[in-house]
C-alpha cells in the first residue's frame, strides 16, 4: 500500500468514528499522540516484508487516530468560534476584550496547523477577512511556564502570593503554610483551563484565602508532576483540616479537581461549606436582619457570586477577567487581582453574616453547627 493509497483511505474513513470508539480513542489520545507519517512508513515496511495482517492492523490504527484528531479539531474550533462571537459582541450574555481574545486564539493555534486552517475557514465563511488574514500564517508559540513579574503584592488589605509548584520544595512550602495556619475559615476558589487545551475540565489555578493572605497556587504542573505524594499531602492538609473550607458552588470545583488529580478522590474532606447553599438557607430562615433577607430574596434570581457580593456588601465584583486565559504563563496582574478577589470576597460575605441571628442562634454558632453536622456541599 503506497502513501497515496493510504492517504485516500484516511481521507475517506477519517472523518468520524462511532461514539463508543471515539471515547476509547480519546482516552488513548489523551495519553499518547501518534505520528501519522511514522505509522505510514511502518505500514509500507510491513507490506514489503509480507506482514499483511500487521499492515492492515496498522492501517486501522492510522484511520482511528486521524478520526480522533479530526474530532478534536472540530471541538476546539467550535470553542474558538465562541470566543470570536463574544469578542464581536454576538453573544447576548458574555463578552471579552481584544487582549483576552488574542490570548485565547494565539494559545489555541500554536503548533496546531489543522485547527488554524479550520478557524480561518470559519472566519472566511463569516466574511471576517481581516481576522482570517491575521491568523492564516500564524506560527508563534505561546508560553505556558514562568512566574509573573510580581509574585507578592498587596490588594485591598490582603497579601497576594503567586506560588509556582514545580518542585518538591515548592509544594512542601505551600503545605507548611496551610499546616501553620491559625485561621478558623479558609476560602477556596479555582480557575479552569480553556476547553481547547484539554479534553475535559482541568484546573489551572487554585486560590486559597486565609487570614490576611491569598495564595495563588499554580496548578499547571499537577497533571505532569513527578511529586504525586507531595501533592496528595498538600490537598489532604487543605481539605482534611479542622478549618471550615468555604467556596461558592464548590462541589463543581471539587469535581474538576478530582478529574485533574484522580488521587484526590481518596482524600477525606471535612467541613466543606458551600456559600451559595448557605446564603439560600439564610434567605429561607428566620433571620433578624430584614434588609439582608430582602436583598437575598432579590439575589436568588441571579444566584451567582457577583450578585451575592452586591447584595451583601454593596460591592460590584469585577468579572472582566472571568473568561480570560488562565492557562498562559506568566499571568497578567489583572488576572491575579481577579483570582485573588474571587477568594477574598467569600471571607467578606461570611463576615457580613456574622451579625445575623437565625431564630435564637447567632450566626457563628449556627455555622459551627453546620460544620459539626455535615457538609453543605
Amino acid at each position: 500500500m503506497t502513501h497515496q493509497e493510504l492517504d485516500e483511505i484516511v481521507k475517506a474513513h477519517g472523518q468520524r468514528v462511532s461514539s463508543k470508539n471515539g471515547r476509547r480513542t480519546e482516552r488513548r489520545g489523551a495519553r499518547k499522540s501518534l505520528s501519522i507519517e511514522r505509522l505510514k512508513d511502518t505500514i509500507e515496511e510491513l507490506r514489503r516484508e509480507d506482514h499483511e495482517e500487521l499492515s492492515e492492523a496498522m492501517k486501522k490504527l492510522v484511520i482511528t487516530q486521524v478520526a480522533y484528531m479530526d474530532e478534536n479539531v472540530e471541538k476546539r474550533k467550535n470553542i474558538l468560534t465562541w470566543y470570536w462571537k463574544m469578542w464581536k459582541g454576538l453573544d447576548p450574555k458574555k463578552s471579552i476584550n481584544d487582549l483576552q481574545y488574542r490570548e485565547h486564539v494565539e494559545h489555541a493555534l500554536s503548533d496546531r496547523p489543522n485547527l488554524r486552517d479550520a478557524f480561518v475557514k470559519f472566519l472566511t465563511k463569516n466574511k471576517d477577512f481581516d481576522e482570517a488574514s491575521r491568523w492564516q500564517h500564524f506560527t508563534c508559540k505561546t508560553t505556558t511556564t514562568g512566574s509573573p513579574s510580581i509574585v507578592r503584592y498587596e490588594l485591598d488589605g490582603y497579601v497576594v502570593k503567586f506560588m509556582p509548584m514545580e518542585s518538591h520544595d515548592d509544594i512542601l512550602n505551600a503545605t507548611n503554610i496551610l499546616k501553620n495556619c491559625d485561621s478558623d475559615i479558609i476560602a477556596i476558589d479555582f480557575e479552569n483551563r480553556p476547553y481547547y487545551i484539554c479534553s475535559g475540565e482541568r484546573v489551572a489555578l487554585l486560590q486559597v484565602a486565609l487570614g490576611n493572605q491569598v495564595l495563588l497556587i499554580d496548578m499547571l504542573s499537577l497533571e505532569r508532576s513527578e511529586h504525586e505524594v507531595e501533592w496528595f499531602e498538600f490537598f489532604e492538609t487543605l481539605f482534611s483540616g479542622h478549618q471550615i473550607k468555604i467556596g461558592f458552588s464548590i462541589s463543581g470545583d471539587i469535581r474538576v479537581l478530582s478529574e485533574t488529580f484522580p488521587s484526590f478522590a481518596k482524600i477525606e474532606r471535612n467541613y466543606v461549606v458551600d456559600l451559595r447553599k448557605l446564603a439560600h438557607r439564610l434567605r429561607k430562615g428566620n433571620i433578624d436582619d430584614i434588609a439582608l433577607k430582602n436583598k437575598l430574596e432579590d439575589w436568588k434570581t441571579s444566584d451567582n457570586l457577583a450578585a451575592l457580593a452586591e447584595a451583601c456588601l454593596g460591592e460590584e465584583l469585577d468579572k472582566t477577567e472571568q473568561l480570560s486565559n488562565f492557562d498562559m504563563r506568566p499571568l497578567r496582574k489583572a488576572q491575579m487581582d481577579y483570582a485573588a478577589r474571587d477568594a477574598t470576597i467569600l471571607l467578606e460575605i461570611l463576615k457580613r453574616f456574622d451579625s445575623v441571628t437565625i431564630g435564637t442562634t447567632r450566626f457563628k454558632n449556627y455555622l459551627h453547627q453546620v460544620k459539626m453536622s455535615s457538609n453543605v456541599c
